[in-house]
């Protein structure tokens, strides 16, 4: 075998951007678009150009008794282009698509003309091929069971499972693979998936029916590659095939999996009827594996695929017409093996500028390695881009003699902003009057009803904002293979304090529901309303308040280490049947007469107002207050005991904020302060740049509150809780004085 070296010139991938098309709460953490997570619609895609110079034939693996002869052929090309999109109907159905445009080109189309002696007909012929990828609809049911229908990819081997540019080294699949099998193989069928197990013992699975392969694109170069139906119009379905793939993911950042694929008779789907006279079986088996982690990335996969009746196969083959769309060449083989490995190491390292701050680091959208590869020496640079810069890791930014100034005064500005966002919000509820006016509904609500409603809104949101978004959108990233971009993804994951985050939020809905702050019962509180009226759904909300309460607590401690747990997806379920509920219940109060006058819902509204808002504000103010106190002392006399105590007085502050996040709205929407308080994801470059220049005044917004100036996000991705808990906390721990 012939040297080849690869030199590659440019990979992007494009984000998956979130474009909501409904309307939804003020939450804006920090919504950066998800590659994963989304609320109604996402569209992105990926590219690839590549410059290939190689010393072998068109077909290396023939020629004289030295193998194949050197012929140079250089080349240059974009292979490939892919835009992709997903709709959300509702949570449950969801509809996917993705087209790839290959050099360029249209493709060529081709007739079997049946009127014509059975003559193949080109009817448009250019250099390269768009082809619908992806086209189906999913429908959610449960984590152990889904249903997928239409177009959909068939994951028999490590590449069709994988075959995003991002896991690949280079923009060119692996050889081995891509030779014998369709890449990217893609059918129209039915698929069931989903996952079980829990903990080291957990598996995803896919079971499938799709259009079986033709043996009329069966040759001697690349087996039953040619064999993917897409040439004609119609699809032949004579004969299905069945696939089935497992994948082992109980131990973080490895991932084993095995596929089978069998067709019975793929004679039957010939383009001709009876074209072999006896049946074509076909069996392919995989097996393949990666681990990857923040400094390597290893994998390697076998392919051993049996095909019955290939003598047949070939004398069939060579006859075919030679204005078919087939190569003609043979003998086919029976049987056919691949198999392939890789290995790389992340050599990636940034220099912060002024020399202030150096470290290594893991780019969360850019990696840079150095692979050996089976089947030579790759030297590869790939870039993935969501058109943001560089992202610098803080998290490997550590505090220091150096940078204590600046340390300290970040710390200061920040721990200041917090305490005027706390003591502004508690204002807003009382002196501002705002909470007066919800309790007498004579502002933007004009009855007891749509004051009952916007409180349950409010628990909506934050139960599908923690299931979906803070425990779905890294579980996602993970299982995608983006271990580092899950990790970035976790809130509070500097403090270790993501999942008490979580329950607290589950807890702000009780608090909100039960109408007071203990987990006891009120009189005047929604659940008594509703317990009088439909006990049932009473005890249903109560229960899924609990389970989810639960099912948060159940993950193992730290979440950022879990993310793939079962018990992570077990906490999205629960928290998915919560939002459920919240809903009927909504409705239910909506429409029924007889519990939804001012007369009964009035004292519930007052009730939520004294017992749970305002004591919750109250608290916030005064524990942010105390945590202001404890950055000063910090900075004026920095020591490993005073990191200490303004992390803890971090955590006490923590609390009382998540236990609001049911009632997000009002002023904490209209005037900017959740995000003010709580972005996140970090804006990890500004974060440096700031610590660099301390332009403190970046911190700052002034005017009406606009959630779509970027001026605004800006000043508010630099600031907050989060920021706080970067400076202080380092691995669940406070940081140390060097």
């Amino acid at each position: 075998m012939r040297k080849l070296t690869a030199i590659v010139v440019l990979c992007f991938l494009s984000s998956f951007y979130t474009l909501s098309a409904q309307e939804t709460k003020d939450n804006s953490k920090n919504d950066k678009p998800s590659t994963e997570e989304y609320s109604k619609f996402r569209f992105g895609g990926y590219g690839e150009m590549v410059a290939n110079f190689k010393d072998y034939g068109i077909n290396r693996f023939y020629g004289g008794n030295d193998g194949n002869p050197n012929k140079k052929r250089n080349t240059i090309s974009i292979p490939r282009f892919v835009l992709a999109f997903d709709y959300k109907f509702t949570s449950k159905w969801i509809l996917g698509a993705e087209i790839e445009f290959e050099s360029g080109g249209t493709g060529t189309a081709f007739e079997l003309e049946n009127s014509e002696n059975g003559e193949y007909e080109t009817e448009v012929e250019k250099g390269g091929e768009v082809a619908i990828e992806q086209f189906h609809i999913t429908r959610l049911i449960h984590r152990s069971f889904n249903v997928r229908a239409g177009h959909i990819i068939v994951p028999v081997g490590l590449t069709n499972s994988h075959h995003e540019p991002v896991n690949f080294f280079g923009t060119s699949r692996p050889e081995g693979e891509t030779t014998i099998l369709p890449s990217t193989w893609h059918e129209n069928g039915l698929e069931f998936f989903g996952s079980f197990g829990k903990g080291y013992a957990s598996f995803d699975y896919q079971a499938m029916i799709v259009a079986g392969l033709n043996p009329n694109g069966f040759d001697r170069n690349t087996w039953v590659a040619g064999g993917k139906q897409g040439i004609f119009e119609e699809d032949n379905f004579s004969s299905p095939a069945y696939v089935a793939r497992l994948d082992y993911k109980g131990v973080p950042g490895l991932r084993v999996g095995a596929s089978f694929y069998y067709c019975a008779d793929a004679g039957s789907n010939s383009d001709k009827l009876d074209s072999y006279s006896s049946k074509v079986p076909l069996r392919i088996f995989t097996a393949d594996a990666q681990y990857r982690n923040k400094y390597v990335i290893a994998r390697g996969n076998i392919v051993y695929g049996n095909l019955g009746n290939s003598t047949g196969v070939s004398k069939v083959n060579i006859g075919q017409s030679n204005k078919s769309p087939y190569s003609r060449l043979i003998p086919v083989a029976k049987n056919a093996v691949s198999s392939a490995a890789e290995a790389g190491f992340n050599m990636v390292y940034q220099e912060i500028r002024n020399n202030l701050l150096i470290n290594f680091y893991t780019m969360k959208k850019s990696f840079f390695y150095v692979a050996a590869l089976m089947l030579g020496l790759a030297f590869t640079a790939t870039s993935c881009s969501n058109d943001d810069d560089n992202e610098v890791s803080a998290a490997d930014i550590d505090y220091n003699s150096e940078n204590a100034t600046s340390w300290h005064n970040y710390m200061k500005n920040v721990g200041r902003l917090l305490q005027t966002d706390a003591t502004n919000l508690q204002a807003a509820w009382t002196t501002g009057g705002y909470g007066d006016a919800f309790i007498n509904h004579n502002g933007e609500f004009t009855t007891a009803k749509t004051c009952v409603q916007q409180i349950i809104e409010g628990c909506i949101d934050i139960a599908g904002e923690v299931g979906s978004q803070k425990i779905g959108d890294p579980v996602s990233k993970y299982k995608a293979g983006n271990i580092q971009e899950a990790i970035y993804a976790v809130e509070s994951w500097y403090s270790w304090h993501s999942r008490e985050d979580y329950r607290n939020n589950i807890y702000s809905i009780r608090n909100a529901y039960y109408g007071t702050l203990d987990g006891t019962v009120a009189d005047n509180s929604i659940s008594k309303i509703i317990e009088g009226s439909n006990s049932t759904l009473n005890n249903n909300v109560k229960q899924a308040i609990n389970k989810a309460a639960t099912a948060i607590w159940g993950i193992p401690q730290p979440f950022r280490n879990n993310i793939n747990s079962s018990e992570a997806e077990e906490a999205m379920e629960a928290c998915s049947d919560l939002e459920t509920v919240l809903k009927e219940l909504n409705s239910y109060i909506g429409s029924t007469a007889s519990i939804n006058s001012d007369a009964i819902l009035q004292p519930v509204v007052k009730t939520y107002v004294e017992v749970v808002v305002l004591p919750t504000y109250a608290s916030l103010k005064s524990k942010v207050d105390a945590l202001y106190d404890a950055v000063i002392a910090l900075s004026n006399s920095p020591s490993n005991t005073a990191f200490e105590t303004a992390c803890d007085a971090w955590l006490q502050a923590r609390q009382p904020w998540e236990v609001s996040e049911a009632f997000l709205f009002g002023p904490v929407a209209s005037l900017g302060l959740d995000p003010n308080m709580d972005s996140w994801p970090l804006d990890q470059n500004a974060i440096v740049q700031l610590l660099n220049s301390g332009d403190w005044d970046q911190l700052n917004w002034s005017g009406d509150y606009d959630e779509d100036n970027e001026g605004i996000a800006a000043a508010q991705n630099v600031r907050g809780f989060h920021t706080l808990e970067f400076l202080l906390f380092k691995d669940g721990q406070a940081r140390k004085v060097k």
